[in-house]
């Protein structure tokens, strides 16, 4: 049901710096506008302090750019604990572009200098054979394990990753074992995937409570997917007794994190209840590449909820979304551009071009797409099979309550 993360990438520039051990003077001030004057007056572990809050969303909405800057920063200043982060933000591609060899030029003085995380992202280039080193899968698992049961959750977790990626490792039950020894250490990561585990029955049986127990720590510890999926299911009443308060609350958080299906449906849950509340995360979402988010902001534009109408530009939106139809709410894009060809709103009347529009809608699963274009074919045969599929998807069914 869920779709599985990457779980790693390759990724951006560096060089290797002397590093210096941090002073207890250098201890970080808790207010966020200190902490970064502290760290342009050369506190290490400010610097590291303020990227924190980005990369976490501790108080700001998560901005990997942001935080890729004051990694780089604390680097520059010698703390150890920031090279490792920039490394690995290079590594994975987040907040600028992926550069492996520049990433192991930072990481691997860093892992020397014990700091694990660097020492994790080291083997798993290993495992890949990137950043300029010779792949080595074997030992790189040996070493993965072997801080796995030394209770580095985030070793454990990668682990249970590559178990699940990697075919060529076979094995589904060695991914739930490293998934939950890795929550068990508080691993963001490992308790996602242990959901996604437990959840879909991979390799144990399935059981939807305990995934959901899973992606509820997972989303605390701040993995923005797991609010996602946990947001989504609990306001829906998905596989689970439905709280919408509590549901909206978690996709706040989900969004925050930069999890943009999160930030997408959130949106389209506010937009019936505190419509203007809805755009930032709408935008947030469309921005970011979710092709949904850009569906459901096209329909405040469309609607005029929560902004003047303008539906050249709902338009545009959904035309955004329906070029990058994959699903049902990417397919959203498709139906609202197939209404507006159909009715008129914002272009001219044109049948012809609503009917593919709204087709592709209809083949992921948009009951009104389908009962839309019944309407607009002209063959009685197949608008019948159309009203027929509306109906199996809970749509305009014969006898059914407008």
């Amino acid at each position: 049901m869920w779709r599985w993360i990457a779980i790693a990438a390759v990724g951006c520039g560096g060089s290797q710096r002397e590093l210096v051990p941090l002073r207890l003077s250098d201890e970080a001030p808790a207010d966020g506008a200190a902490q970064e004057t502290a760290c342009d007056a050369g506190n290490g572990r400010a610097c590291v302090a303020v990227a924190q809050r980005f990369y976490r969303a501790e108080g700001v909405d998560r901005d990997d750019a942001a935080a890729r800057r004051w990694f780089a920063r604390a680097c520059q200043v010698g703390a150890s604990e920031g090279c490792a982060w920039q490394g690995v933000m290079m590594m994975n591609g987040e907040g600028g572009p992926r550069d492996a060899v520049a990433a192991v030029h930072l990481l691997r003085p860093t892992c020397s200098g014990g700091m694990a995380r660097a020492c994790v992202a080291v083997e798993l280039l290993s495992y890949q054979g990137a950043g300029g080193l010779d792949r080595d899968v074997a030992g790189a698992l040996h070493q993965l394990d072997g801080r796995c049961i030394a209770n580095d959750g985030l070793a454990c977790g990668f682990l249970a990753g590559l178990w699940l990626t990697d075919a060529a490792l076979g094995d589904d039950t060695q991914a739930a074992a490293y998934a939950r020894r890795g929550c068990d250490l508080d691993d963001a990561m490992a308790c996602h995937l242990l959901g996604l585990i437990t959840y879909d029955g991979v390799g144990v049986t399935a059981d939807h409570a305990e995934g959901f127990e899973h992606f509820a720590r997972a989303c605390e510890l701040g993995w923005g997917e797991a609010c996602a999926t946990y947001g989504t299911s609990l306001y829906e009443g998905h596989n689970i007794t439905a709280d919408p308060a509590r549901g909206l609350a978690t996709l706040r958080r989900g969004c925050a994190l930069a999890s943009f299906p999160a930030c997408r449906v959130l949106a389209a849950a506010l937009q019936t209840t505190a419509p203007a509340e809805a755009i930032a995360p709408a935008t947030r979402a469309c921005a970011g590449g979710d092709a949904g988010g850009c569906a459901v902001l096209g329909v405040s534009y469309a609607e005029a909820l929560g902004v003047p109408r303008d539906l050249a530009r709902a338009n545009d939106l959904f035309r955004s979304a329906c070029d990058r139809a994959e699903g049902e709410s990417a397919a959203g894009g498709c139906y609202h551009l197939g209404v507006s060809y159909a009715d008129g709103r914002g272009v001219a009347v044109d049948p012809a071009a609503a009917q593919p529009l709204l087709q592709t809608a209809c083949d992921h699963d948009w009951g009104e797409a389908c009962a839309r274009l019944a309407d607009l074919v002209a063959d009685p045969a197949r608008a019948a099979s159309l009203r027929a599929r509306a109906c199996a998807l809970g749509v305009a069914c014969p006898g059914s309550v407008p």
